[in-house]
């Protein structure tokens, strides 16, 4: 039996006692293998970068399997995202009141402060105010964060990537006047209500 034919699916589970087929650090050396290289007619080959497997799909460190990588704006990383609220009273010291980690992979993380208010209010720990960058913010978390916790969220509103607004033709949401209370929406083209 030639080195090559050795390393195949097939030999492994031959050669291989079955409790240790399945183990942790045998599946992510597997996983590494095949992220690097594959049969063709009946050759191991390297793949080439074309034929890699994504990025979100592929192990990273041989010590953790799931850290994976993230990208925000200039910074890239091997890991995961760091979730932390703190108090940020004037007249008290700053605290850490919850912590939690996402996988780096996450790239929409609105969900996060409705966990992060389940995990506070459990803790009676719920702040009035609760301040946020911009990629916890969405219209429904806005309102269910006031109606279910009378927290009020605050953060900066993603840009208006709306093709109208781009493109500065046709009508984007901000062209529309809302009044929330009546929930009405004003046309911009005549002053007849939606």
């Amino acid at each position: 039996m030639d080195r090559i034919a050795l390393f195949s699916d097939s030999a492994l589970e031959r050669l291989a006692p079955a409790r240790l087929r399945y183990l942790s650090e045998v599946e992510g050396l597997r996983r590494t293998w095949t992220q690097q290289f594959f049969w063709q007619e009946g050759r191991l080959r390297l793949r080439n970068k074309d034929d890699l497997p994504p990025a979100h799909l592929t192990i990273r460190s041989p010590y953790d399997h799931e850290a994976h990588y993230g990208h925000k704006r200039d910074l890239s990383w091997f890991g995961y995202k760091v979730h932390f609220s703190e108090t940020c009273d004037e007249q008290l010291p700053h605290l850490i009141t919850h912590v939690s980690t996402t996988d780096a992979r996450r790239f929409r993380i609105s969900s996060r402060p409705e966990l992060i208010h389940q995990a506070l209010a459990s803790a009676d720990r719920l702040p009035g105010i609760h301040l946020v960058d911009a990629g916890y913010v969405d219209a429904g978390l806005l309102i269910s964060s006031q109606e279910q916790y009378e927290v009020t969220l605050v953060g900066p509103v993603s840009q208006n990537n709306q093709w109208q607004a781009k493109a500065a033709q046709g009508y984007d949401l901000a062209s529309f006047q809302i009044d929330w209370q009546a929930k009405q929406a004003t046309c911009p083209t005549s002053a007849s209500r939606v």
